[in-house]
């Protein structure tokens, strides 16, 4: 077997092309399919290729085969990677615009006495919620306990009225 490195280089230094290397005859049967997928990208090659024509032997079919499985598990276990960290930072959205809507530490809403940012104090109403996101958040929340409340009262045959919360800023 022939110095791959050596081959490499005289690719790179422009003595020898892709298509000449990988037809080197001194090139071992794996190393021509390791060659051929990385300058070509093709893993699809056909198990007759990947049989080494002087024993037979499918070795390297079956070499093949589990790398491109292994293959197809990366891109999937990366694609579940980057769904992963795309709703871990919606939540990180979320978690800050509910806490800044009720007035809590965005980090550990009151629950650490160690926090950076609040020392365990920032639960929720200790500080002034923002109103806009106090609106988007909370107050559609409010308006259901209301009419459920109301409506739970009427079946019980009471007469209620619901009280109406501000929608103004205070």
């Amino acid at each position: 077997m022939s110095d791959i490195n050596q081959l490499l280089m005289n690719m790179l230094s422009g003595q020898s092309s892709a298509e000449e290397l990988l037809s080197g005859s001194d090139l071992d049967p794996v190393s021509r399919m390791i060659l051929s997928q990385a300058f070509t990208g093709n893993n699809q090659e056909t198990d007759e290729d990947n049989i080494d024509s002087e024993t037979g032997d499918d070795t390297l079919s079956r070499r093949s085969r589990a790398i491109q499985r292994l293959r197809t598990r990366f891109a999937k276990m990366q694609r579940q990677i980057e769904d992963l960290q795309q709703q871990l930072e919606e939540m990180e959205i979320r978690n800050d615009e509910l806490a800044a809507a009720l007035g809590a530490c965005y980090l550990c809403w009151g629950e650490d006495p160690e926090c950076p940012e609040c020392q365990g104090k920032g639960q929720p109403g200790s500080i002034e919620p923002e109103w806009e996101l106090f609106r988007e958040w909370v107050l559609p929340a409010i308006k259901a306990v209301q009419v459920a409340r109301s409506q739970r009262w009427k079946r019980q045959g009471h007469t209620v009225q619901p009280i109406q919360p501000q929608t103004e800023e205070p």
